[in-house]
């Protein structure tokens, strides 16, 4: 996906809110920064929940209930997903580099394009697939 791994997201996520994520804490602040962190993780990177949990020592299950509370608390909490929305378009920058500022137009057609590949060879492996049985 990118070359984010779940020490940096925990950091960003940490030097933005001011709360350490990795804390033991039960407080609100730090609950909803770890909901930040778990939502960011399962979009920046491939890790398992058990694998994102275990770099702020938490099981498994603590990370699907925060990806669950992720939804209630963007709808309700505007400061914790003014953050959300502020780390993710920061890292959304960073991830395209200069390249899109310098030729906006050919950064976003090939991207465009690339997308129409993968979507086109998805497509032809289940034509494929749904033919051979």
């Amino acid at each position: 996906m990118n070359d984010y791994t779940l020490k940096s997201i925990a950091d960003k996520v940490s030097t933005y809110l001011d709360v350490d994520v990795r804390s033991k804490r039960r407080k609100r602040d730090c609950v909803y920064a770890r909901v930040i962190y778990y939502k960011l993780c399962r979009e920046y990177t491939h890790h398992s929940l058990e694998r994102i949990g275990n770099e702020v020592s938490k099981d498994h299950a603590s990370v699907y209930v925060g990806l669950k509370q992720f939804d209630s608390m963007s709808f309700y909490k505007d400061n914790y997903w003014k953050a959300y929305i502020t780390i993710k378009q920061q890292f959304d920058f960073n991830l395209m580099g200069d390249e899109h500022l310098n030729y906006p137009d050919g950064f976003w057609r090939e991207r465009y394009f690339n997308l129409k590949r993968k979507i086109d060879k998805l497509t032809y492996e289940k034509k494929v697939a749904t033919t051979d049985r």
